[in-house]
């Protein structure tokens, strides 16, 4: 019996960088074949390790990291650290917003089903791919990907 995994996730946010970026394509190949996702959305740092911050106190993106793998995040670290603003070409990168960890189906939040919707609708209009939970969440993000013509 062969047993394994099929997708790793690495810390994106470390100090490690492009080093990061490297065992994940290294993993990608044979004999291995395994999809690595970042953890996090990788920011720009100084010489220090610091995050560089832009005129609004936001995080910049380290774009040249983010277009080299996908990259998953929950929707309040993006929302903590990435200015409203930033929007990512998903025909360059591949970045997922996990929605529901907030527990959107859970009933333990105070968001309405319409700001639940706008939120999703957001998120994707900046570039993000949303992983939700439920039939009705899942019909929605289908809905909108044709509406920004992702499918």
């Amino acid at each position: 019996m062969a047993g394994g995994m099929t997708t790793l996730a690495l810390d994106a946010s470390s100090p490690w960088g492009q080093t990061v970026v490297d065992f994940a394509h290294q993993l990608a190949q044979p004999p291995f074949r395994m999809r690595t996702i970042g953890e996090a959305v990788p920011f720009m740092k100084d010489e220090n390790g610091k995050g560089i911050r832009d005129n609004d106190g936001y995080l910049i993106p380290d774009m040249d990291m983010i277009e080299q793998m996908p990259h998953l995040a929950l929707l309040r670290y993006l929302s903590s650290r990435f200015s409203p603003k930033t929007e990512f070409d998903p025909e360059t990168t591949e970045l997922y917003v996990w929605l529901h960890a907030q527990g959107w189906n859970s009933g333990s939040d105070d968001l309405t089903e319409q700001q639940k919707s706008e939120t999703m609708w957001s998120w994707m209009n900046r570039g993000f791919i949303p992983i939700v939970n439920g039939q009705r969440w899942i019909e929605e993000a289908i809905n909108n990907a044709v509406k920004l013509n992702w499918l």
